[in-house]
């Protein structure tokens, strides 16, 4: 089945940190399914994205946005993406380096500000917000990467995940599904974009090729 195959794409640790970050939804679904009889059905990912045989590639969109997947299913590696360029970037001090914007590792998402970088990003989480209706960038309420506060787990704490994972998880399909938001990302050069994450899932139903849509929007 395609959700086994989702599944042991995932390794142990990581299957064990979603199952901990979405401890509360899981059990909440294992009691309605003991006790209510619900009946869940084994899901597919929305596995969205451009064809690609690099680790970054970008591809046009109708109303000028454009839609970015990148191959992040290395549990060590990370790799980078340049909004100025809408590719990867080679680093080899993140800490230092300042022509990256983001970085993807697995389910992880850093960006280059904060306790990760000197880029000076920054990032808004909008809850519940359409796409096409962000337009310009908020005035205030940017928050940076920082190190771990909350937790044990030994992940810090990413401005993506400030306001909870990206994504809701379940426990019976095994599969990662982008909460509807927007962020709005100020990049190393003071550009305002508008990044709303797509799909975990390349077009083979792989995991850890996360893809998201992004256009530049008027600063704030």
């Amino acid at each position: 089945m395609k959700v086994q195959s989702t599944w042991l794409q995932t390794s142990f640790s990581e299957r064990m940190t979603h199952v901990k970050r979405g401890l509360w939804s899981a059990w909440c679904l294992m009691f309605l399914f003991v006790v209510g009889g619900l009946s869940v059905g084994c899901g597919t990912p929305d596995a969205v994205g451009p064809k690609c045989e690099k680790k970054v590639c970008t591809e046009e969109l109708s109303g000028g946005s454009k839609r970015t997947i990148v191959d992040a299913t290395s549990k060590e590696a990370w790799i980078y993406f340049s909004f100025k360029t809408g590719a990867e970037v080679k680093v080899t001090s993140p800490k230092t380096d300042t022509s990256w914007d983001l970085g993807f590792q697995r389910s992880n998402i850093k960006s280059n500000g904060g306790n990760s970088g000197k880029g000076g990003v920054e990032v808004v989480i909008l809850e519940d917000k359409e796409f096409a209706s962000v337009d310009k960038a908020p005035a205030d309420g940017y928050v940076v990467d920082e190190t771990d506060k909350q937790d044990d787990d030994g992940v810090p704490q990413y401005a993506f995940l400030k306001k909870g994972n990206w994504y809701n998880y379940s426990l019976a399909t095994h599969i990662l599904t982008p909460k509807k938001r927007v962020y709005v990302v100020k990049s190393v050069d003071g550009s305002h974009y508008k990044v709303k994450i797509h799909s975990y899932y390349n077009s083979a139903e792989k995991s850890g090729f996360p893809s998201f849509d992004w256009v530049k929007i008027a600063s704030k």
